[in-house]
C-alpha cells in the first residue's frame, strides 16, 4: 500500500573529512509501505492496540518521520540478526536479513535522485553497499561485519532524528 507524499525538503547529512555538514536537500519522492515491513498493515498483529497506535503514527507522520521509522525497523532487524547469529539460528538469521534488506530497499526506492543531487547519490551508494553486505551476511555470518553496518545505520538514523528535531523548531 502506498502513501503518496508531496516532494519535501529534508535536511540530511553528508560526511566529509570526518565532519558532518548539514544540507537542505529534497530527498523523498514518495514513501511506500510494503505489507511485509509496514507498521500500518501488518496482518499478523492487526488486532492489537499497539498496532492501531503504530498505524496512526505511520499515517500521520511526515515523510521525514517515516524515514526514521524505516531506520528503526532496519535497526531492529539487524539486532535480531545478531541474536540469531549468536544463537546459531540459521532460519531466523536469514529471515531477519531479508527484513533488513527490505528496509534498505525502501530507503533506496524513496530517494529523489534528480532533486536530491549529490547527497541522494551518496545515500544511494551507501544503501547499495548495505544491500551487498546484507546479502554477503546471508552466506557468511560475520558478527564484526554486521556490527559495522549496524553502527553506520545507527549514525544515519540519529542524523535523521536530529533533522526532524531541527525541522520541528
Amino acid at each position: 500500500r502506498a502513501i503518496d507524499a508531496q516532494d519535501v525538503m529534508v535536511v540530511c547529512t553528508a560526511a566529509c573529512d570526518a565532519r558532518i555538514f548539514w544540507t537542505e536537500v529534497p530527498i523523498l519522492q514518495r514513501v511506500t509501505l510494503e505489507p511485509s515491513m509496514s507498521y500500518a498493515t501488518s496482518a499478523r498483529h492487526s488486532t492489537r492496540r499497539g498496532d492501531r497506535y503504530r498505524e496512526t503514527a505511520v499515517l500521520t507522520a511526515s515523510p521525514g518521520e517515516l524515514v526514521v521509522m524505516v531506520y528503526d525497523h532496519l535497526l531492529a532487524s539487524l539486532l535480531r540478526t545478531r541474536n540469531a547469529i549468536a544463537a546459531g539460528d540459521h532460519e531466523a538469521r536469514l529471515n531477519e536479513l531479508s527484513r533488513a534488506r527490505d528496509s534498505v530497499a525502501e530507503l533506496l526506492a524513496t530517494l529523489d535522485r534528480p532533486r536530491g543531487g549529490a547527497i541522494a547519490g551518496q545515500l544511494s551508494g551507501l544503501y547499495t553497499f548495505f544491500l551487498r553486505e546484507l546479502t554477503t551476511l546471508g552466506v557468511d555470518p560475520a558478527v564484526d561485519r554486521l556490527d559495522r553496518i549496524t553502527t553506520m545505520v545507527r549514525e544515519l538514523r540519529e542524523a535523521f532524528v536530529g533533522i526532524q528535531q531541527g525541522a520541528a523548531r
